[in-house]
């Protein structure tokens, strides 16, 4: 087992004692080792590939921009990219993306958001401001365009939707537009003569951006090279031999989990918690000829408060303790491999054994959801709701179904906090079983 009963390295000596005065008052700080680790390794990628331009993906590629720029002047790497911050979304990328209006171009969208609502649908290709056209073309009220469906792909009403004239024409004509302004942007960010290659930046898991902006360079004549790294990814996305994505910490892409997976793969949402940009999802791009600008238009920020209030002075922490580290490990000579065993360490202290404090500090944030499915989610569910016979119960369905689904962003606090006492301590020894297994991971076999 390489992350338990090791021997304390220098870079562990220096972690610890970093991490302490933290430990009782900023939750879950022990994050920060990985976002060490991913940085460490983004680095070695960009000395490799050297890419003129590096583009971090909004939200959370605003603080992934901070970290990458401290790391690479604290190391005084002198390298020739150019980092950016750039503003995208999967709603605000996904219409200039699609090939056409028939189907067969959304089923992909349907595998992942079946069941659904026309105004899920609507609001993710950002064509919502028409939604009283469309219900009064097909002759129903707007509260329908509400309804949820377990299957909106195979319903009628889906279909009396994309094979609507009205839907053709707004479709049609707000992608045109949607595609020039995003243009402008690209090219307001990169330069105008867009780059062979791109090189994005994103926490993970699929790569929906990337695959949207390799898309739309195709469909408008402009293909390009588009190397993706991230966090962790749990799925291909979009295949193509000039869309390469590269995961740095964590995958299971094809089936094979990388070493530590179970651990690094526990809570992901967390890593989207603490990585706030301080804005809400960029929804679509305004040109402004005149003063040759491009205004970017904002989804509506309703969770700022809690962002701004509950978030954004811990992610300052975070990167503060992150500097500190970079600063210390520079005077110390180490190996990748005894890096990853420091991030997997305190990674497993953070999903396995959160502190009182920070389950008490989750019941006051939430991990929001902007695209196919909208709202909010708790990522901690008040235990004092459920008393001995609903445990029971919990348990006796989660064992008859044998689904995971059922157990939320965060199975072992679920377990914890829903199933039959001591079910989530079997739930976590399984799980660090499961990531100690040898497997072949990319890094740690240098």
């Amino acid at each position: 087992m390489i992350f338990l009963n090791r021997n304390k390295s220098e870079l562990d000596k220096i972690t610890a004692e970093q991490i302490l005065p933290y430990r009782n008052i900023v939750p879950f700080i022990d994050l920060v080792p990985t976002f060490v680790l991913f940085i460490a390794r983004l680095h070695e990628q960009v000395k490799i590939n050297q890419p003129s331009h590096l583009l971090f993906l909004s939200r959370e590629g605003k603080i992934l921009k901070q970290f990458f720029d401290i790391y690479a002047e604290i190391n005084e790497s002198n390298l020739e990219v150019k980092t950016h911050y750039f503003q995208v979304s999967r709603r605000s990328t996904w219409l200039m993306s699609l090939p056409g209006i028939e189907r067969e171009f959304f089923s992909e969208y349907f595998k992942q958001y079946f069941k659904s609502s026309l105004t899920d649908f609507i609001k993710s290709l950002t064509l919502d401001h028409y939604s009283h056209e469309f219900a009064s073309y097909l002759n129903i009220g707007e509260e329908d365009l509400t309804v949820t469906y377990p299957n909106l792909y195979n319903e009628n009403a889906f279909n009396d939707l994309i094979e609507s004239p009205i839907f053709r024409e707004v479709f049609f004509r707000e992608q045109e537009k949607c595609s020039n302004n995003f243009g402008h942007y690209l090219n307001s960010v990169v330069g105008q003569v867009i780059p062979k290659t791109l090189s994005v930046v994103d926490v993970g898991w699929k790569g929906s951006i990337q695959d949207n902006i390799f898309k739309w360079l195709n469909r408008i004549g402009q293909p390009r090279v588009i190397n993706g790294y991230y966090l962790g990814l749990n799925h291909y996305g979009f295949q193509h031999p000039d869309n390469n994505k590269k995961s740095l910490v964590f995958s299971c892409l094809g089936g094979k989990k990388t070493q530590g997976f179970e651990i690094f793969n526990e809570c992901k949402a967390l890593y989207e918690i603490f990585l706030p940009a301080g804005h809400g999802a960029a929804l679509a791009y305004n040109v402004d000829v005149n003063k040759n600008e491009v205004n970017i238009m904002y989804d509506n920020y309703s969770d700022a408060k809690i962002i701004e209030q509950k978030i954004l002075p811990h992610s300052y922490n975070f990167t503060e303790l992150f500097e500190n580290l970079i600063k210390l490990f520079k005077s110390v000579t180490y190996t990748d491999q005894e890096l990853y065993r420091l991030s997997i360490f305190h990674h497993k202290r953070v999903v396995f054994n959160p502190l009182n404090f920070e389950m008490q500090w989750l019941d006051s944030v939430h991990h929001s959801e902007n695209f196919g499915v909208f709202g909010y989610s708790l990522l901690n569910q008040q235990k004092n709701l459920h008393n001995i016979w609903q445990r029971i119960i919990f348990t006796f369905n989660f064992v008859r179904l044998k689904s995971n689904r059922q157990l939320g962003y965060w199975p072992f606090l679920t377990l914890y906090n829903k199933a039959f006492y001591g079910l989530h301590i079997i739930y976590k020894w399984f799980r660090l079983f499961q990531a100690k297994l040898p497997r072949h991971d990319q890094w740690l076999s240098k």
